[in-house]
């Protein structure tokens, strides 16, 4: 009788799982450390590629089940987590790995994350969170800063982020982590242990976008982040884990100290950028800069040490703080028919030219009878023309180009949001108050 020799299958490696289809992310992209790290972790667990099933929806980071060799099902937006849960009911014994973006999962799918968490399906979910929508070439996502410059807020974004790691904690999650995408074999041991964990788990992963967020970039990230491991971190302690998730910013010294401040009072951060004159060249003010604000956290004899909580820009020594009011984001309309006309003095940003949505100084304020709210109207004042048949010149009425609404002043300027123009406004045109309300044209 013949032997048969039986040859064990060669070892899975990392390469096994190398999609046909390469990655169309721009270079430099976080996920390409996302999907090595994968890879990697997968191949180490001793799974094959028939084993495993990837699932995602919409965005850039979606496109991971092409770059992967697995199982994948490339889905509708915000809808990964629902047919992941089909998908593991059909299947118990595949691995169902969900992947995607914070726009994806946070924002149209944030419902299905709640509920997936409160159920505790075994799932494993990686959420490439860039802070921005990158697809779609940059705009705000539920996890950008406040304060964030987008295509969709060229004045910084007013929405307070969303926080995913304490949003699935509180729903349920039995296994949530934080990663960063510059750090592959951090990455790499909690893909395994949330791959191995039996339930729902969720890897937040900061995957900086190269492109379309130049504030949370790899520069942010490296010098911030801190492994919860090296610092004794219970991970059963679910109140303190909450604490920790809820941690952002550096520390900064401020020049205020006992008596002038308390733990816990908030500042603005801003540095003069531009003066603002008149038409004849008097000084009306300063355009500033809002660079962030910081929280208070310990106060010294002469000064006090505060924590960044939100950064739009570069801090630098000798930048100024003020105390930081809410961001007032609505004002009531008033009509102010004594107000003093007068003229668009100051462009932000170097502008030559403003448009509907945008922000212009006015060289009226307070002491003219201007106040938040005031309804102006920007204007072409009327000429003189010939009237042919009469054979005399006519004054032609003034024409109305744009409408204002003030938001804040001082006592010889104003800053006014443009509701509606006709065409750009630009520096030296003429401002008065409305003839009537803005609701009633």
């Amino acid at each position: 009788m013949s032997e048969t020799n039986v040859v064990d299958p060669p070892a899975v490696t990392s390469k096994d799982f190398k999609g046909k289809v390469d990655p169309d992310w721009c270079p430099g992209c976080g996920d390409f450390s996302v999907l090595k790290s994968l890879q990697v972790a997968v191949a180490d667990l001793g799974l094959k590629p028939h084993e495993i099933v990837t699932i995602s929806g919409i965005g850039c980071s979606s496109n991971f089940p092409g770059f992967f060799n697995s199982y994948g099902m490339h889905t509708l937006h915000g809808r990964t987590l629902p047919v992941a849960t089909g998908v593991k009911m059909a299947n118990h014994e595949l691995t169902v790995i969900c992947t995607g973006g914070d726009g994806d999962g946070y924002g149209i799918g944030g419902n299905h994350l709640t509920h997936i968490a409160r159920r505790n399906v075994d799932l494993t979910y990686m959420v490439m969170n860039n802070q921005i929508y990158g697809l779609t070439t940059g705009q705000i996502s539920p996890t950008s800063e406040i304060g964030m410059k987008t295509k969709s807020t060229p004045f910084g974004n007013l929405e307070k982020p969303l926080n995913p790691i304490t949003q699935a904690i509180m729903a349920g999650a039995t296994f949530v982590a934080r990663a960063f995408s510059g750090d592959q074999k951090h990455l790499q041991s909690l893909m395994k242990e949330a791959i191995q964990h039996n339930g729902f788990s969720l890897i937040d992963i900061f995957s900086p976008c190269v492109t379309f967020n130049h504030d949370n970039d790899y520069a942010f990230f490296r010098p911030r982040v801190r492994k919860l491991e090296d610092e004794g971190h219970d991970p059963a302690d679910w109140k303190t884990a909450c604490e920790k998730a809820m941690l952002w910013g550096d520390e900064i010294y401020i020049g205020l100290g006992e008596g002038e401040v308390q733990p816990g009072d908030d500042f603005t951060i801003y540095r003069d950028a531009d003066p603002v004159r008149d038409l004849d060249g008097t000084l009306l003010g300063y355009h500033v800069e809002v660079l962030g604000w910081a929280r208070v956290r310990a106060v010294e004899a002469e000064s006090s040490k505060a924590e960044i909580r939100i950064s739009t820009s570069e801090i630098r020594r000798g930048d100024m703080v003020i105390p930081r009011d809410p961001v007032n984001i609505s004002v009531p309309l008033k009509r102010s028919p004594d107000a003093v006309p007068g003229n668009i003095v100051y462009l932000p940003d170097s502008r030559t030219a403003m448009g509907d949505g945008e922000w212009v100084y006015v060289n009226r304020g307070n002491l003219h009878g201007v106040e938040p709210g005031t309804e102006l109207e920007v204007y072409d004042a009327g000429r003189f023309m010939m009237d042919k048949g009469k054979r005399d010149k006519v004054l032609t009425p003034d024409h109305v180009v744009a409408q204002l609404i003030v938001v804040d002043t001082q006592p010889d300027s104003a800053v006014a949001y443009i509701v509606h123009a006709r065409r750009e406004l630009s520096i030296g045109d003429k401002v008065r108050p409305t003839a009537k309300k803005l609701a009633q044209r």
